[in-house]
């Protein structure tokens, strides 16, 4: 079980969060939702330790997280950009690097074992020794959420995970995320702008407004008049062949 509280996070003297708490049980998969400078990006960041928050507390398990130990926080949370990084390291050298809270010296055979399973899990095996800037947008994307399962943490946070991959591809990493929460117990928390993909593969749902929760809760939440007060458009939402859909109208 994670837990947030009282999380509050300031720019210089503009706040940014405010007083922000949740819970997320192990196996769960929670959307952050909200407008264009809501404050999702930086509530993944100050979970992370990216960015130090101005009060708050973090809980695992019941057992309290030091925000300021980038170290610790490694080996807990693994947090995917929004726009990874292009270098010239390889598809392979860039998902090693994701053993390094687990490393005290060389990599170990399993630590390699670990990498060609993220590599397998994300189908990019037959790019493993491509350079990062000579894939495709979507490609990099997907390395950086391999690179993310290679660190083996508890706790996934990704920034806009689908926002580079074709509809093909955004349903598979989507799945292929949610399987990982089910199966490994794993607790993802997901900033998204397309609510249909919430709908489909998420179980929690967290809206922020001017830097405050403004909803959170289960599949209940998400209202067309939740959807007007967030990002201020009509909308109804539709049963598809069992699958809730948003429409703007």
């Amino acid at each position: 079980m994670l837990e947030v509280k009282g999380l509050s996070v300031c720019y210089g003297t503009r706040p940014v969060l405010t007083h922000v708490e949740f819970s997320l049980a192990s196996g769960g998969v929670l959307s952050v939702l909200g407008n264009n400078g809501a404050g999702k990006t930086t509530l993944l960041k100050a979970i992370m330790g990216l960015v130090r928050p101005k009060t708050g507390e973090i809980y695992l398990n019941g057992i309290k997280i030091p925000l300021h130990s980038r170290k610790e926080s490694a080996r807990i949370f693994a947090y995917v950009a929004q726009s990874p990084r292009r270098c010239g390291l390889s598809v392979f050298e860039s998902v090693l690097l994701g053993r390094r809270p687990h490393l005290n010296g060389r990599p170990s055979a399993r630590d390699y074992r670990v990498v060609e399973q993220a590599l397998s899990c994300m189908g990019l095996n037959n790019l493993a020794f491509q350079r990062l800037n000579c894939i495709s947008g979507g490609e990099l994307q997907k390395a950086a959420i391999a690179r993310a399962m290679a660190q083996e943490p508890q706790v996934l946070l990704l920034d806009e995970p689908t926002s580079n991959l074709d509809v093909r591809n955004q349903m598979e990493v989507e799945t292929l995320l949610c399987n990982l929460a089910k199966k490994q117990g794993l607790m993802v928390i997901q900033v998204l702008h397309d609510l249909n993909m919430a709908l489909r593969f998420s179980d929690r749902f967290l809206f922020l407004k001017d830097g405050r929760i403004y909803k959170m809760g289960e599949r209940d939440v998400v209202t067309a008049n939740v959807i007007h007060d967030i990002y201020g458009v009509q909308a109804k939402i539709l049963n598809v062949e069992g699958i809730s859909i948003v429409v703007a109208v």
